[in-house]
């Protein structure tokens, strides 16, 4: 019969949670692989990183609405609205229209969102097969410097405003991608996603142009506010501030980590059988051992030591000690010229009494056994309580 080899738990253990510990990785690489679109840090293709670099070298502040809530700054110039997760509330658009009345300029990439739809007059349509494929070119000659024909918006919906949206790119069925209108003092740019301005779309020849036709005519160092708040939704940790530890391991990516390794290391020293300290004894509810108990084992106890005398000695001084404090006699006379002492100071003791004293006195002295040594503390006792009631 073959020997069975021993199982190693703690290698075991080790195995398994490297193993749990590879597979986290590889959970939270492909999640932070997959960038959303339309970030304004991200490098990928659909980012905007490339875009607001442009924006920056160009002089133009940019900045975000931030993801607390839709926070369009006074003094922001331009919006660029993307297609988000969060759709706008009444009261916003309003306040985005009365924004927009008042000079700004409002860039709407593939926007189908209700509110704005209905309070700046536009739809989001769906192409035809021709228009699909084909060309988008210039209706109006407001980008001199670009291609006369660009690449079409493909199968994405196409913006259809009023009579008065000017066509910048039209497809060969007259549908236009890109629309602009006087909105107020303002402008609105209705763009197809096509010509979005992301990272992969500012590296081709023809939306480098469209994007300075956006910008024209805005002064220097004049603000640009991408729209945040909407396009990834509301975080709760938006405003928050790292000031604590607390803070740091719940709002972080690095805290996360270290608690993720604190549980490891917990779960491995628990299975390695190392625990945080010595394991804590619950003392038990047993019975309680009576006075007469404790009085007994003292006795045996002192019995087996051998110091009756001892007892007897401790008692005598006793005794001498209480009767004599009174009258300022010393403890530590002999017992004749001790009992003379007491017997000229206190006139209260009568002849019996002092035979009494005596009688105690002398029989401590001679170191009597256990039994007598008992009758004579006893009677001491007495002797004492009876001069403290006289």
């Amino acid at each position: 019969m073959a020997k069975r080899l021993p199982v190693s738990w703690r290698g075991l253990s080790i195995v398994v949670l490297f193993a749990i510990f590879v597979m986290g990785i590889m959970l939270f690489s492909r999640a932070q692989a997959a960038e959303p679109a339309y970030d304004p840090e991200s490098r990928g293709p659909q980012g905007l990183l490339l875009w607001r670099a442009w924006l920056t070298e160009m002089g133009f502040d940019v900045a975000t609405t931030g993801r607390a809530a839709f926070d369009l700054p006074a003094d922001a110039a331009v919006l660029f609205v993307y297609p988000g997760v969060e759709d706008f509330t009444s009261p916003e658009a309003d306040r985005l229209h009365d924004w927009v009345e008042t000079g700004g300029v409002l860039i709407l990439v593939g926007v189908a969102d209700p509110q704005l739809q209905e309070r700046f007059a536009f739809a989001m349509t769906e192409p035809d097969v021709f228009s699909a494929t084909g060309l988008a070119r210039q209706a109006q000659p407001l980008l001199p410097d670009g291609p006369a024909a660009w690449y079409g918006p493909g199968p994405a919906p196409l913006p259809q405003a009023g009579d008065a949206a000017i066509p910048v790119l039209a497809l060969p069925a007259d549908a236009p991608a890109v629309t602009v209108q006087q909105q107020g003092a303002g402008v609105v740019w209705l763009m197809a996603r096509r010509y979005a301005f992301t990272n992969a779309d500012l590296l081709e020849d023809e939306q480098p142009h469209l994007l300075l036709a956006t910008l024209r005519g805005l002064p220097d160092q004049a603000l640009v506010v991408l729209d945040t708040y909407h396009l990834f939704g509301p975080s709760l940790l938006a405003n928050s501030r790292i000031v604590t530890i607390q803070d740091w391991l719940y709002s972080t990516p690095s805290g996360w980590a270290t608690l993720f390794l604190l549980g490891l290391t917990v779960l491995f020293l628990y299975l390695g059988g190392r625990r945080l300290g010595p394991p804590l004894t619950i003392p038990g509810q047993g019975r309680r051992r009576e006075a007469a108990e404790y009085v007994a084992a003292m006795a045996g106890l002192q019995r087996r030591a051998n110091v009756s005398d001892s007892i007897a000695r401790h008692h005598r001084r006793r005794l001498r000690l209480a009767l004599g404090r009174r009258h300022r006699i010393p403890a530590d006379l002999d017992d004749a010229e001790f009992l003379r002492r007491l017997r000229s100071a206190d006139a209260r003791i009568d002849d019996a009494a002092m035979k009494r004293i005596e009688r105690v006195l002398s029989g401590l002295a001679a170191l009597p056994a256990d039994d007598k040594l008992v009758d004579l503390v006893a009677e001491a006792d007495e002797v004492l309580s009876e001069r403290k009631m006289n």
